[in-house]
């Protein structure tokens, strides 16, 4: 494990962990670096400058100002860890911060990707908040393989909050 893990965070069973502080790299000690795209800083929930990052889609040229690219993303070219292959197949945990500053546009029909992988573009696993065809819109949804579970719970507009979305073989829980 890596040494700048803080105490907080629990090692048992980590595959992960970004404290996104000026880049996207992987504080665990695995080696999970990501690599960003047209990504930048930003504010934390305290306030701290260089502490999170800004994903700032772009409005698509010819497009009113409601419609928006997903074109911000952090990419982990190696992340090879197999849910379905390890100790705790089918087991995973995620913890984050969200802040949603949609402020009322339509978010893209299909959601915002907070996390995704594709395996030969099959979802492996992917959360999101969902999008303007869900209700609500705006809520975590948790996609592994070919199943799928959101929650009854819109993420709010300019605020931070804390997500934690938990799914075992046959249960997900999402905590907010």
């Amino acid at each position: 494990m890596s040494q700048d893990l803080p105490s907080y965070v629990p090692a048992d069973g980590l595959v992960a962990f970004y404290p996104f502080n000026g880049n996207a790299n992987d504080a665990s000690g695995n080696g999970y670096h990501g690599t960003r795209f047209q990504v930048g800083d930003g504010l934390d929930r305290h306030g701290n400058q260089n502490q999170s990052l800004y994903f700032n889609g772009k409005t698509a040229d010819g497009t009113n100002n409601q419609q928006i690219i997903n074109d911000s993303y952090v990419k982990v070219d190696n992340f090879d860890y197999s849910f379905s292959t390890s100790s705790r197949e089918n087991q995973i945990s995620i913890s984050f911060w969200v802040k949603n500053e949609w402020n009322n546009q339509i978010n893209p029909n299909d959601g915002l990707p907070i996390l995704s992988r594709r395996t030969n573009n099959n979802i492996d696993f992917d959360l999101s908040l969902s999008g303007s065809n869900y209700n609500p819109s705006n809520a975590p949804a948790l996609h592994l393989r070919f199943w799928s579970e959101s929650s009854a719970q819109s993420v709010p507009d300019n605020s931070w909050t804390h997500c934690v979305v938990t799914c075992d073989n046959s249960n997900v829980k999402y905590y907010m």
